[in-house]
């Protein structure tokens, strides 16, 4: 798809607005009103307005927002980001569909889940 400079879209699991294009019209930079995501070409990572993908962002986001008092290092919280980012753009792929999209929904869970019980794994061995 071919977006302009105004355009609204998905950008890592969130609304944001296209504000920048390189001369061959790649996005090269989006915001949320708060912030702004650059790269030299981030279409791997934007995706149209559209309800499926409105729908697959906001499962993304309420699962990213489980964990984000999770207390680990800055490298550990980057590779679960990159994690949901690249998971996020692959369900947005699949939003046509149903049982891949389903199948990618359970993995996003499971890890989310698995993440989080080891964490308190952790939490109780401290207190403990």
């Amino acid at each position: 798809m071919d977006f302009k400079i105004n355009d609204w879209c998905y950008c890592n699991f969130k609304l944001q607005l296209i504000t920048k294009l390189s001369d061959d019209g790649n996005v090269v930079e989006t915001t949320d009103g708060y912030n702004r995501y650059q790269g030299n070409n981030i279409k791997y990572s934007i995706f149209p307005l559209d309800m499926k993908i409105k729908l697959i962002s906001e499962t993304y986001e309420i699962e990213y927002k489980r964990l984000q008092n999770l207390k680990c290092d800055d490298q550990y919280k980057q590779r679960i980001y990159i994690f949901f980012i690249k998971n996020w753009a692959e369900a947005c792929e699949l939003k046509d569909n149903v049982d891949e999209l389903q199948l990618n929904y359970k993995n996003l869970m499971n890890v989310v889940d698995e993440i989080l019980s080891d964490a308190g794994m952790m939490i109780n061995y401290v207190i403990n």
